[in-house]
């Protein structure tokens, strides 16, 4: 009966000591769900970010090939000059990018253009990249777009050959039709304002 009473009297005390502080078999429960949880609302962020939706359906409109008439300032004469091109568009990665290729003429050469324009989930901004035959460098740009006007504005930056620095390039695109857009590209002027150096009026084939 002593033994039975210490051994009784022990487990009270042991029980009464891990109640007070030491670590339990629930906390390490609780700890595990924890982790759990975090896990699987990470995986739920990742989808998300990875989901194509209404912004890329809207780009998605643009498939197909466009005949482009292009209007560009030529700062040699100072004057605009007109010339013709072909634009390429197609879906890639699941709608998730659409592909840009330009095949046209500049100044009597050859010009080629590639880029790619999407939809960031997780900035929530139109994004785009921009690259061609007539530089060595590329052309990032962000923007929004306005249901009211059918119109995208993006702003990117793109290095300057003649200084060697970042200059600003601001595009707008507005939808005409379901067969007709129009792109403009506005750069900083001398003064500080912006200047038109391209109109591209793109008409569906």
């Amino acid at each position: 009966m002593k033994h039975t009473a210490l051994a009784g009297l022990v487990a009270g005390v042991v029980l009464g000591v891990a109640g007070a502080g030491f670590p339990s078999a629930t906390w390490g429960q609780q700890e595990t769900k924890r982790k759990s949880q975090a896990a699987q609302d990470a995986m739920r962020a990742m989808l998300k970010a990875a989901t194509p939706g209404p912004e890329h359906a809207l780009i998605g409109q643009f498939t197909g090939v466009w005949t482009a008439t292009v209007e560009s300032f030529d700062p040699s004469t100072r004057a605009m000059v007109t010339s013709k091109g072909t634009m390429t568009n197609t879906p890639v990665l699941g709608g998730r990018w659409l592909r840009q290729e330009f095949r046209g003429e500049f100044g009597g050469m050859p010009f080629e253009g590639l880029g790619h324009w999407g939809y960031d989930v997780v900035r929530k901004q139109y994004v785009g990249l921009w690259m061609d035959n007539f530089t060595t460098g590329c052309m990032v740009s962000a923007g929004s777009y306005d249901e009211a006007t059918r119109t995208w504005t993006l702003t990117g930056k793109m290095p300057d050959p003649v200084t060697g620095k970042d200059t600003t390039m601001r595009e707008v695109m507005t939808v005409k039709s379901p067969t007709e857009y129009v792109s403009e590209a506005w750069v900083p002027g001398p003064d500080g304002k912006d200047v038109k150096m391209m109109t591209i009026v793109y008409t569906k084939n």
